[in-house]
C-alpha cells in the first residue's frame, strides 16, 4: 500500500505557498520534504495520512511519479481553526481549501464554552463580552485580511473616529479606518464589510445618507 503524504510549503522568493500531497511518489516523508526544499520551498507543516484530517479536500489517487497540487495561492496560508466534535484543531487554508494536519493536536479548547468562551462567525469572545478594541498592525507587519476582523473589531474602531470628529462622511470613514488598519485601498471586500460593521453603530450614530455622527 502507497503512503500517503500531505505538506504545506511557502517560496519565500516568489511570494506563494501551496499544499501538495504524495500519494506513492515518496516511500518517506523526509524524502518528500527534502525534494521541495531543493526547489527552494520552506516547509511549513507536514502530514502523513493517520494523523491529517482531510477537511474540504478529497485525498490524491495513488500515482508512483505525480504530486498533486491541492491548492495554490499568493503569500502564506492561512492560519485557522475547526470545530469536530465538539474539539477545536489548528488548520490551514490556502484559496479556501483548508484541512487539519495534526489530528492528533488537540488545541487547549476542548470544552470552551464551560471555560466562558463562546465562538461566533469564526471567531472567539469572552462569554458575556461587550467591549471591543480595534487592533492596528505592528509596523512594517502586513495587515489582516478583513474577513480575519470580527464586526465588532472593525465597529469599536469605526466609533472611536466617530468619535473623535463628532460628524464625517461615510466614505473618509472608511478611508481613515482602512488605513488604521493597513489597507492602501478599500476595495469591494473592504467596503461590503466595514458596511456591516458599521450597521451594529445604529444604536449609538446617526447615520443621515452619507453622514454619519454620534446621537
Amino acid at each position: 500500500m502507497a503512503n500517503y503524504y500531505r505538506i504545506t510549503a511557502y517560496h519565500p522568493t516568489e511570494d506563494y505557498c501551496f499544499i501538495v500531497d504524495s500519494h506513492g511518489r515518496f516511500e518517506e516523508l523526509w524524502a518528500f520534504s527534502s525534494y521541495l526544499v531543493s526547489k527552494g520551498l520552506k516547509i511549513l507543516e507536514v502530514s502523513t495520512e493517520e494523523k491529517l484530517l482531510d477537511g474540504n479536500m478529497k485525498q490524491a489517487k495513488e500515482h508512483s511519479e505525480f504530486l498533486y497540487i491541492q491548492a495554490v495561492q499568493r503569500g502564506q496560508p492561512t492560519r485557522t481553526t475547526v470545530i469536530v466534535d465538539g474539539k477545536m484543531y489548528g488548520a490551514v487554508e490556502v484559496c479556501g481549501r483548508r484541512y487539519v494536519p495534526n489530528r492528533e493536536y488537540r488545541e487547549a479548547m476542548t470544552g470552551y464554552h464551560r471555560k466562558g468562551i463562546a465562538i461566533r462567525d469564526g471567531f472567539l469572545y469572552l462569554q458575556g463580552q461587550t467591549n471591543y478594541q480595534l487592533r492596528v498592525p505592528a509596523p512594517n507587519r502586513p495587515p489582516r485580511e478583513i474577513r480575519h476582523i470580527a464586526l465588532e473589531e472593525l465597529a469599536a474602531g469605526m466609533y472611536e473616529i466617530i468619535r473623535q470628529n463628532i460628524s464625517l462622511d461615510k466614505a473618509s470613514l472608511f478611508h481613515l479606518l482602512a488605513g488604521k488598519l493597513g489597507f492602501t485601498r478599500a476595495g469591494n471586500a473592504i467596503q461590503e464589510q466595514l458596511e456591516r460593521a458599521l450597521s451594529q453603530l445604529r444604536s449609538v450614530v446617526d447615520i443621515s445618507g452619507d453622514t454619519v455622527s454620534l446621537k
